[in-house]
C-alpha cells in the first residue's frame, strides 16, 4: 500500500477520505481527496500538472480505491473522485482507467462548477459521454461559474453546494428558496463546509447530506479503521445542543 507516493522529484502526495454524512449520522460515502505533502514546498495543485502526470495520477488514485473495493461494497458506500476536463477525457478514452471504473460501480465522478461549458449540459459532448458511462455529481455548485441551467438536464445524481456559498447564505431567508429550486431538479443535495454545530441549524430537511471538517477525515490507506459510531455520536450531540438553545 502507498502511504505516500512520489509524484515527482519535489512533491509527495497522499490520499485522504472525507466522509459524506446523512442527517442521521450515517455515512453515504467518502470523497477521496489529495494532500500534497512534500516538506518545504507549497501545495501542488492539480491544475499545474502536465497532461501525462494527470493521467498517471488519476490511474493511481483509482488503483488505490480499487484495492479498497471490498470495504466499499460490503458497507454499501459510495466513493467520489474529482475530474477536470483532462481527467474526464481519460475516463472516456483510456481502457485501463475505464476497466477500473467498470469494476467498481460504487465510484462517482465529481465535476466542478467551473468545468468548461458546464451550462451546455447533455449537449456538451464530453459531459454527454461521461453521463453515458458513469454516475455524475456536480461539485461546488453556487461558486459563481454557472446557474440552474447547468443542472436542468438532470444528468447529476447528487448536487454539492459550494462551501463558501453556504457560509455566506446559511442564515439568509433566501437560502431555503434556493435549495427548494435545486431540489425540484435533483432531490439529493449535499452541503459542503459544515464545520461547526451552528451550521447544522442552517440546514433544512430538504438537505440530504453534509460534508465538512465537523467530521474527521481518514487516510484512504486506513479507511477500514473508520469509526462509524463517531459520526452518529457527533450528530446526536449537535442536535442535543441545538434543542437546548432553541
Amino acid at each position: 500500500m502507498f502511504k505516500r507516493q512520489l509524484y515527482d522529484k519535489k512533491h509527495l502526495y497522499r490520499f485522504i477520505a472525507e466522509p459524506i454524512i446523512n442527517r442521521e449520522g450515517g455515512v453515504i460515502g467518502f470523497e477521496v481527496l489529495t494532500r500534497f505533502s512534500s516538506a518545504g514546498t507549497p501545495a501542488y495543485h492539480m491544475s499545474r500538472m502536465s497532461i501525462l502526470a494527470k493521467k498517471n495520477f488519476l490511474l493511481h488514485q483509482l488503483q488505490c480505491i480499487d484495492e479498497k473495493r471490498d470495504f466499499f461494497r460490503n458497507k454499501s458506500l459510495l466513493c467520489t473522485v474529482n475530474a477536470d476536463f483532462d481527467m474526464a477525457s481519460f475516463l472516456i478514452s483510456e481502457s485501463e482507467i475505464k476497466l477500473i471504473m467498470m469494476r467498481n460501480p460504487f465510484i462517482r465522478i465529481e465535476i466542478s462548477e467551473n468545468f468548461p461549458d458546464l451550462d451546455g449540459g447533455i449537449q456538451t459532448p464530453i459531459l454527454r459521454e461521461l453521463y453515458r458511462y458513469y454516475k455524475l455529481w456536480i461539485d461546488d455548485f453556487g461558486s459563481g461559474f454557472s446557474n440552474l441551467k447547468a443542472i436542468q438536464d438532470g444528468i447529476y445524481e447528487f448536487i454539492k453546494i459550494d462551501k463558501e456559498y453556504f457560509w455566506r447564505n446559511y442564515d439568509n431567508p433566501a437560502w431555503n428558496i434556493v435549495l427548494r429550486d435545486i431540489s425540484m431538479i435533483c432531490r439529493y443535495i449535499i452541503v459542503e463546509g459544515v464545520e461547526r454545530e451552528d451550521y447544522l441549524n442552517g440546514l433544512p430537511d430538504i438537505v440530504f447530506g453534509i460534508q465538512g471538517h465537523f467530521f474527521d477525515s481518514v487516510s484512504l490507506d486506513e479507511i477500514e479503521k473508520t469509526d462509524f459510531r463517531e459520526f452518529i455520536y457527533r450528530m446526536k450531540i449537535a442536535e442535543g445542543k441545538a434543542s437546548k438553545i432553541m
